[in-house]
């Protein structure tokens, strides 16, 4: 992914670097891609204002293909807005919602980072209540208890930092 954008108004995108043997090797052609090859993109116009966390943003929603399902429903269903967990904050990203290493039951780890140079506050939010909480190293190594309040946990990050939470929900 490389880019470039001038002065004039036009932009260029490396959609391919080849070589004719493999890099680092005695000179392998059979490490060549053969096959054709395609290619999408997208272009998103912005201005000054537009921040590094919205970039972040927009890259994470253009790269998850959205979860489908289909079932059939009443003529008069409305459906309700369900969300199983929620990162409010401007600038705090979400890294990564997965099981813990250690397998607690009912416990999920999540790990958000602020994308921004100042310090950001916010909150997860999940769909059931918090049980308990704990800031923990990036290897889930538990290193202090959080008081959460019902199903919310505010979390305040310094600008560019990680931060890693196991949550035990109901």
């Amino acid at each position: 992914d490389e880019c470039a954008a001038y002065e004039d108004g036009n932009i260029m995108v490396t959609l391919l670097r080849a070589f004719r043997t493999t890099v680092i090797t005695m000179g392998e052609p059979e490490g060549q891609l053969l096959t054709d090859l395609s290619y999408n993109f997208l272009l998103v116009p912005t201005d000054d204002t537009v921040t590094y966390a919205q970039l972040v943003k927009l890259q994470d929603i253009l790269a998850v293909k959205p979860l489908e399902s289909c079932s059939q429903v009443k003529e008069d269903y409305v459906p309700e807005a369900k969300s199983f967990m929620r990162i409010d904050g401007d600038n705090i990203r979400l890294s990564i919602v997965k099981l813990p290493e250690d397998k607690e039951e009912n416990a999920v780890i999540v790990r958000v980072f602020n994308a921004s140079g100042e310090k950001s506050d916010g909150k997860i939010v999940l769909d059931k209540n918090i049980i308990a909480a704990y800031e923990t190293n990036l290897n889930e190594k538990v290193e202090k208890e959080i008081k959460a309040n019902k199903n919310e946990l505010s979390i305040s990050l310094t600008p560019w930092k990680i931060k890693t939470y196991k949550i035990v929900i109901a």
